[in-house]
């Protein structure tokens, strides 16, 4: 099962404080969404079952290019033949870090990590944690430094709690103040009202560690304009912490200037990412980040929710894994290829074990 368990972290442990990130005095940070504040319960359990009967009418049979492609031996091919440069074995790096996240006590007294679960995900992933941010309302985000010196890692944790869980389920759409560059986006309520939650700590923890590291990059002699100086950020994340990456990476790489960008590469790898939000969102998306695969399992029901009735559009590039093991998957055509995992039909196809298993 998808869990901190993936990784055979150990329940019991001696634990080593990681800090927290101290709050900030940066008055940048303004709330994105202030009147979600005063969501009635009434309108949640509105929202559920509006969603519950959509869902009932909403099924759609495998098209005849989806049974092609199914039937087809793609292995790591892009659909039509083109090359890419996805790299399966390096997201599925991610994808274990992402899994990590959920070892995460959600009790804000306790410390993140314990000495050994931290060497265990230093020894498979090769990622060594360095900080970390809680919120009150479950959320959590881990960075990291590569061990090869390369970049940093930052990775949103999934739904784990009820009060995560109870978020998901505002599935209506909110306008997002993001700035002049998503001008008429809209996002998920629930997601937005998370990603508020936790947007200043992370956006915070990730400056200072990309500062820290070029810091340190000069100081060795290095930082003058060279591609090896780059500084590579990885932005990840599985379910819910997928869609909280996004938007992180999308606020971080606007928040960018010209010189600032020539120095950083932004990645983006998300694993049963929900839909976020709609064409808008997913276009602004798109221009401003630079890769950004987002991984389906197989038949994973997360991946396609909130569905497109409701005007939600998937971002980013998907990469369907078909189940034939590591190498069996297909770069698709954008976010909402029909012959990728969109071919899948909901009653007959989709289902939540394929979101919480690896591959």
């Amino acid at each position: 099962r998808f869990s901190c368990l993936t990784l055979a972290f150990p329940k019991m442990g001696r634990y080593q404080t990681i800090a927290d990130v101290p709050e900030s005095s940066d008055t940048s940070y303004t709330p994105l969404f202030p009147s979600l504040r005063s969501i009635s319960f009434r309108s949640f359990t509105l929202g559920i079952l509006l969603g519950v009967v959509l869902s009932a009418f909403s099924a759609t049979s495998i098209a005849s290019g989806g049974e092609a492609l199914l039937g087809a031996s793609l292995s790591g091919a892009l659909r039509g033949g083109e090359k890419h440069d996805f790299d399966v074995d390096l997201a599925k790096t991610y994808f274990d870090f992402s899994a990590s996240t959920y070892c995460v006590s959600t009790k804000m007294s306790d410390p993140m990590f314990s000495k050994s679960q931290r060497e265990k995900i230093k020894d498979n992933t090769g990622i060594t944690v360095v900080n970390g941010t809680r919120t009150l309302t479950d959320l959590a985000a881990v960075i990291g430094t590569e061990n090869d010196g390369t970049g940093i890692v930052m990775s949103f944790r999934g739904s784990q709690t009820p009060i995560n869980m109870l978020s998901d389920l505002l599935a209506w759409k909110s306008t997002a103040g993001l700035g002049p560059y998503c001008d008429g986006c809209t996002i998920h309520a629930g997601i937005l009202l998370d990603y508020e939650s936790i947007r200043k700590g992370a956006l915070t923890m990730l400056k200072n560690e990309v500062r820290k590291l070029k810091g340190g990059r000069k100081g060795r002699g290095m930082g003058r304009g060279k591609q090896d100086d780059v500084i590579k950020v990885t932005i990840t994340g599985h379910s819910l912490g997928g869609a909280l990456a996004a938007l992180t990476a999308l606020e971080y790489e606007s928040g960018l200037s010209r010189q600032e960008k020539g120095g950083v590469e932004v990645n983006v790898f998300t694993f049963g990412e929900p839909r976020v939000g709609n064409d808008k969102f997913a276009d602004a998306y798109n221009k401003l980040v630079g890769k950004s695969w987002r991984v389906v399992n197989k038949a994973d029901v997360v991946s396609h929710i909130p569905m497109s009735t409701f005007g939600y559009v998937h971002e980013g590039v998907e990469v369907w894994m078909r189940g034939g093991g590591r190498k069996d998957f297909v770069v698709c055509d954008g976010g909402e290829d029909p012959n990728c995992s969109n071919s899948l039909s909901w009653l007959l196809d989709i289902n939540d074990k394929d979101h919480t298993a690896g591959w």
